[in-house]
């Protein structure tokens, strides 16, 4: 049995009120993971309809307005989406805090059986133009308790908001969240809910488009809600959150060419190489062979665990070897008083100077990885970081120059880097202004097929373009004056005369006639 696949499940909270880019949203969001092959499942919900009907409504009425049109969940299917916001396109008039409160118990009783490693999403694409009523507070209250349970990404999609800087990371996402100003009552009040998850944003349509995919947890980035075991007994409550990811921005290469697929050789005698039909894999057990297929050599059949192995000395794990993929934080995961027994190893290990060493398995049928735990008491709150460590093939090898002085050398040109520069969106001296940089932007060409497949799946012009964010315009003649000054001035005719007079040369090695 593989592992298990990581899912988005999201709950779509669509104002049928909202401006006409409101459906074009929707409808970019939805093809783009139709034509992706998404499994992500979702399910949707319509605020200002001029149906009632949803849970809560029947359970202890008022909720006007808010209809769950989708009776169960389903994937991204746009000509599913479309038919039940047409057949119920007449507007209402609804709260939108209790329609997001609707939201929350849906994303809290739909999913629950959903297996996998599971993102929780609320998309609430509006324009946020409905009067709220009374009450708003204890909503609010409702609304966060939920969300925070869950860890769920809250995303409200239409409203103009100023954004400051460029957007370039999740991070990026969460300090303007902390400090955007509310210009509405409206988003006074939403405000108050953002202020109070950890992954929520407001913005307007052409950055919810791209934030919807951008802004979540990836892979490995859920909350872990794994007890730190000690011994068979004792069970501490924790959950584990990555905080630093892994980028390799290059890499070695051989200059003898690539490197040659692993073989076999004999232990005693490594000039003789054993035909990989001829090896049988197996494990030694009580000084007796046993043999075992190689897949299944480290798969785990246990649930998933997170257990103390030993203590040891923290001059004896140097910071070289805590090369895994990435930097989490072990985090306390209870009340107060459940969480003093973290907080007190934390403390004690710091005052001794060790570590921990554990054993992680992520996930069923996961390898087991050994991971090293640092104390931190001065965090608030006190929390292990943790990282794998390497063992066998994955220690790596140093690398440096034999002799640095021998390294080539290098001009450099201040007119290239102010040339790059000017068309690097994410630098501050680049000539074009984005409020989302590069990597948080869905792939533009890729957003051009969503937009003429979603034409032809419709069977109308979608305009999806309308939500597009242009990253295509030339740089103006400004920018390209400083490289203009690096060469000299060349024309078609001069060229030509050079080739004639040097004997023709064939070549396009300097001008492409």
């Amino acid at each position: 049995m593989p592992p298990a696949a990581k899912k988005d499940c999201s709950v779509v909270l669509f104002d049928v009120k909202a401006q006409a880019l409101a459906r074009q949203t929707l409808a970019k969001i939805c093809c783009t993971n139709f034509f992706s092959g998404s499994k992500d499942l979702t399910k949707l919900i319509l605020l200002n309809s001029d149906v009632t009907e949803n849970r809560l409504n029947a359970k202890d009425g008022g909720y006007d307005n808010i209809n769950e049109v989708s009776k169960d969940i389903t994937t991204y299917d746009p000509k599913l989406v479309f038919e039940m916001i047409n057949e119920n396109n007449e507007p209402g008039e609804a709260n939108w805090l209790e329609g997001l409160y609707v939201a929350v118990k849906n994303l809290e009783e739909e999913f629950e059986d959903i297996g996998g490693i599971i993102t929780h999403q609320i998309l609430f694409i509006t324009d946020l133009a409905t009067p709220l009523g009374d009450n708003n507070q204890t909503l609010i209250d409702k609304i966060v308790r939920g969300i925070k349970k869950l860890n769920a990404f809250l995303y409200v999609v239409g409203p103009e908001i100023e954004v400051p800087f460029t957007i370039k990371s999740p991070q990026h996402v969460k300090l303007w969240m902390k400090n955007f100003k509310a210009t509405t009552d409206n988003l006074t009040v939403l405000q108050k809910i953002i202020s109070q998850i950890d992954n929520s944003v407001v913005c307007d349509y052409k950055m919810g488009v791209h934030l919807f995919f951008a802004f979540k947890n990836k892979i490995g980035g859920q909350p872990w809600q794994v007890p730190l075991g000690l011994g068979s007994k004792i069970q501490i409550p924790a959950q584990t959150v990555k905080v630093l990811d892994m980028d390799v921005k290059c890499k070695l290469v051989s200059t003898q060419g690539a490197i040659r697929n692993p073989a076999w050789i004999d232990a005693e005698d490594e000039t003789v190489e054993v035909d990989a039909s001829d090896v049988i894999s197996g494990i030694m057990r009580h000084g007796k062979f046993v043999q075992m297929p190689e897949n299944k050599m480290f798969q785990v059949e246990n649930p998933r665990s997170f257990s103390v192995l030993c203590f040891t000395d923290s001059v004896n794990v140097p910071e070289y070897l805590m090369r895994g993929d990435g930097c989490y934080r072990v985090l306390p995961n209870s009340t107060p008083e459940r969480n003093e027994a973290l907080n007190i190893l934390i403390d004690r290990l710091a005052e001794q100077k060790k570590y921990v060493i554990a054993r992680r398995i992520y996930n069923n049928n996961f390898a087991p990885k050994i991971v090293v735990l640092v104390p931190k008491p001065d965090n608030n709150p006190k929390c292990f970081l943790f990282t794998s460590l390497p063992f066998n093939e994955n220690i790596r090898v140093n690398y440096r120059e034999r002799k640095l002085e021998s390294a080539p050398q290098v001009d450099t040109s201040d007119e290239i880097y102010s040339f790059l520069d000017s068309l690097n969106t994410e630098s501050d001296k680049s000539e074009k202004k984005l409020s989302l940089g590069i990597n948080m932007m869905q792939n533009s060409n890729s957003q051009r097929l969503v937009n003429k497949g979603a034409d032809k799946l419709l069977e109308k012009p979608m305009a999806l373009e309308d939500v597009d964010i242009d990253l295509l315009e030339p740089p103006s003649d400004v920018v390209c004056e400083g490289l203009k000054k690096l060469w000299a001035e060349r024309t078609v005719k001069e060229e030509k005369a050079k080739k004639e007079e040097g004997g023709g040369d064939d070549s396009d090695n300097d001008f492409d006639w």
